[in-house]
């Protein structure tokens, strides 16, 4: 089995769990409750009313996180906006063109994806970057490349003017990944 972590994320990102898809809403609810208090100023004698939507939008986060997957969270937006990444990843393959695709395209009608077209991703490998559009309007962006013996594919479903933000941290994000054999 193999992981993918980046080293240092925890600085920048919250990092979802990738091993909480099965578990008990308890353990759930506890991760994402300390998650969110993480980001808010400490109070002393009552919860932040802003607790409760970052908890349970980091708890929809770590439900669907696989355990090919892993997905960060950028802290400098919280608690005004929920900006998320999810890299996900598999053995390494050729057709960088069709994982991208299936990436790309989620369940929803309004979702459809620009051409892809080469990009040079911060890890210094060749790979594959296209536009996410909703309603015929760009919405992040996906990409896929290859990194040591696999195949990672990063999603970027954000706003226009929130991807633009996320550019820096993102490409530090993926500067310092690595790959575990388990």
């Amino acid at each position: 089995m193999i992981s993918i972590g980046s080293q240092d994320a925890e600085d920048e990102w919250i990092v979802v769990p990738n091993d909480l898809q099965q578990a008990s809403d308890r353990a759930i609810e506890k991760w994402s409750a300390r998650a969110a208090r993480s980001v808010l100023p400490k109070r002393v004698l009552r919860q932040d009313p802003e607790q409760f939507p970052i908890q349970a939008s980091l708890a929809a986060a770590a439900v669907m996180t696989g355990p090919d997957e892993s997905a960060f969270v950028l802290r400098a937006a919280l608690p005004g906006s929920f900006l998320p990444v999810r890299l996900h990843w598999r053995e390494s393959e050729t057709d960088h063109r069709g994982a991208l695709r299936q990436l790309a395209m989620p369940s929803l009608k309004q979702v459809t994806i620009a051409e892809p077209e080469p990009w040079r991703s911060p890890t210094g490998s060749l790979g594959l970057r296209a536009t996410i559009l909703r309603e015929h309007a760009p919405h992040g962006w996906v990409g896929s490349f290859p990194f040591e013996q696999v195949l990672v594919q990063i999603k970027v479903d954000v706003e226009p003017r929130d991807a633009e933000i996320m550019e820096a941290p993102i490409g530090r994000l993926l500067s310092r990944l690595r790959v575990r054999v388990l």
